[in-house]
């Protein structure tokens, strides 16, 4: 499937980069999903158990590994957001080296960081509206 990047007016992070709000000029197509790059923080923990069943296996992919996400419909907006859930304070910077810093809040890991990190794409069908489209 071929998807073409859609070009944002705007990123905006907050809350440690955790929250992510891309701004899409409003002549922009309809928006047929998202790629977001593998986090580089989280590292795949791999066991193996002799009793261990052969028909579950898990998924996982390096740094920057692409992952796409096609919505259900092509949407319209002007804005999108993105939020890291979970519990990320296993990827916090340890307490001694904030102090070192002058932080209160914790901070957390740069590979958790959205920045640069997800790109909004539209149909090849949306082409011919919108002139400066990118190939992702």
């Amino acid at each position: 499937m071929s998807r073409f990047k859609v070009p944002i007016e705007a990123e905006i992070l907050t809350d440690y980069d955790l929250v992510l709000e891309q701004y899409i000029p409003p002549s922009s197509p309809l928006l047929a999903g998202f790629c977001v790059d593998a986090f580089s923080a989280i590292k795949p923990g791999v066991a193996h158990s002799p009793s261990s069943d052969s028909d579950i296996w898990d998924k996982s992919a390096r740094a920057g590994t692409p992952m796409y996400f096609d919505f259900l419909q092509p949407i319209q907006s002007c804005r999108v957001s993105f939020n890291l859930l979970g519990d990320v304070t296993v990827f916090a910077v340890e307490p001694s080296k904030q102090d070192d810093l002058g932080l209160r809040a914790p901070l957390v890991a740069a590979g958790l960081s959205l920045s640069n990190r997800i790109k909004l794409y539209c149909d090849p069908h949306e082409l011919g509206k919108w002139a400066s489209l990118l190939a992702v």
